[in-house]
């Protein structure tokens, strides 16, 4: 068996920025344990492509990181769908789908350009949004800052999630959130103990025009030191600015964009949709872009 597998940027219109993913576009018959290897041999976060169970979705998607599967990732989910329209697998124009994921279906939007595809939306699960059991002196402890840079921030500490739950941090500016260091042993601790898969700390003062926030993710269990662009945690986040109302609200959709990567040489931005009906939350999502830097094939024998 040769897998076919293609490497993207996303979350950027240039090469060499955003976040890097691979897909392998056709992973039907292998295990999970199989996905996992290749994984680790390509050592990327990788989405892998097989047919739905379920023929109400397009496509099944699996998600792993080199170390572990994970349930949801934005930037696999935008890079997959990237690939497959690259390959003609997906229809030039074609307005929508749904693919079926670990954490159930979702719909996908295509916004195309002439016959250029030119944004990938994704939908997310409804956010849920909750009081961690920790302090701005710990967080700080944690992140290597001082405590007077969350106090200071105007807005609290939250878990949220909109698919994987993030502890979102906000700190009073760039300076401060340049300035993080992270402990990697206590930063694990208090991931685990309250319940999240990584922190993100943000600023509302970006440094470019036009961006709601500024951000960096700092994820555990093997995710890496540092996450370039985040897409389950920029939808997070962009759902708690409008939950906070910290940015101007419109109905019935409130975009804004949180930019990410700038720390690590990888910068991109994610513009988060956040659909609203009488004040209230009604539906989130990300929209993005990738551009496609590889391809490759891979000979694979199936394990007895």
């Amino acid at each position: 068996m040769t897998l076919r597998i293609r490497g993207l940027d996303v979350f950027t219109d240039r090469p060499l920025r955003g976040n890097p993913t691979t897909v392998v576009l056709n992973s039907e018959g292998l295990s999970h344990e199989e996905m996992q290897a290749v994984a680790r041999e390509l050592n990327l976060e990788t989405t892998f492509v097989s047919s739905p169970i379920d023929l109400r979705a397009a496509f099944r998607l699996h998600y792993f990181m080199p170390l572990c599967r994970i349930e949801l990732c934005g930037h696999g989910t935008i890079g997959a769908i990237w690939a497959l329209a690259e390959e003609g697998t997906i229809p030039r124009g074609l307005p929508e789908l749904t693919v079926e994921t670990p954490v159930g279906f979702l719909k996908i939007e295509l916004e195309w350009e002439e016959e250029r595809l030119k944004k990938v939306v994704m939908d997310q699960l409804p956010p849920k949004f909750a009081r961690p059991d920790c302090s701005a002196e710990e967080v700080a402890q944690v992140l290597g800052i001082t405590p007077d840079s969350l106090v200071n921030a105007g807005l609290p500490l939250t878990s949220a999630s909109t698919g994987r739950a993030k502890l979102l941090i906000p700190v009073t500016d760039r300076q401060a959130l340049d300035s993080i260091t992270p402990n990697r042993g206590l930063l694990e601790e208090l991931c685990r103990r309250i319940r999240v898969t990584g922190l993100y700390a943000f600023t509302t003062k970006p440094r470019n025009q036009g961006a709601a926030a500024e951000a960096r993710q700092f994820p555990c269990g093997g995710g890496g030191v540092e996450d370039p662009v985040t897409g389950v945690a920029a939808c997070a986040l962009g759902a708690y600015l409008v939950y906070q109302r910290a940015v101007g609200v419109e109905e019935p959709v409130t975009k804004l964009l949180i930019e990410q990567g700038w720390a690590i040489g990888r910068p991109g931005r994610v513009e988060v949709r956040v659909h609203l009906r009488n004040g209230e939350i009604t539906r989130v999502g990300i929209a993005g872009e990738a551009v496609p830097i590889s391809t490759a094939e891979m000979r694979w024998e199936a394990r007895s």
